[in-house]
C-alpha cells in the first residue's frame, strides 16, 4: 500500500512535534532550576495523583494511607520517565517514517 506523500509529511511534522515536545519536558524537568511546566508533565502529575487519591480514598486509618501515599512522589517520577520514553518512541517512529524509500 502506498502512503502519499503529504500523509508522510504530516506524520514526520507531528513526530518531529512529539519528539520536541518531550525534549521540552526533560530539560524543563531536569536542567532549568526554576518551575517549568509542560502539558506532558502536568498531564503526568494529574494521572497519578488521580490514581492515589482513588485508592486511598476507602482507607480510614493515617498509618495505612501515609504508607501509601510515601510511594506517590516515586509514581510521578516512574510515570513520567514511561511518558518521556512513550512520547519519544511514538515521535521517531512518526519521523522515521518520512525517510523509508518506497518499494
Amino acid at each position: 500500500m502506498a502512503v502519499p506523500i503529504a500523509a508522510r509529511d504530516v506524520a514526520a511534522a507531528v513526530g518531529a512535534l512529539l519528539v520536541l515536545t518531550a525534549a521540552v519536558s526533560v530539560v524543563g524537568t531536569l536542567i532549568v532550576p526554576r518551575s517549568v511546566a509542560s502539558w506532558l508533565t502536568r498531564t503526568v502529575d494529574v494521572v497519578v495523583n488521580g490514581a492515589f487519591k482513588l485508592i486511598t480514598s476507602p482507607v480510614a486509618s493515617y498509618k495505612r494511607r501515609d504508607r501509601i501515599l510515601a510511594a506517590q512522589a516515586a509514581a510521578i517520577l516512574l510515570g513520567q520517565l514511561a511518558a518521556w520514553l512513550l512520547i519519544s518512541s511514538s515521535g521517531t517512529r512518526c519521523w522515521s517514517g518520512r525517510s523509508r524509500p518506497e518499494a
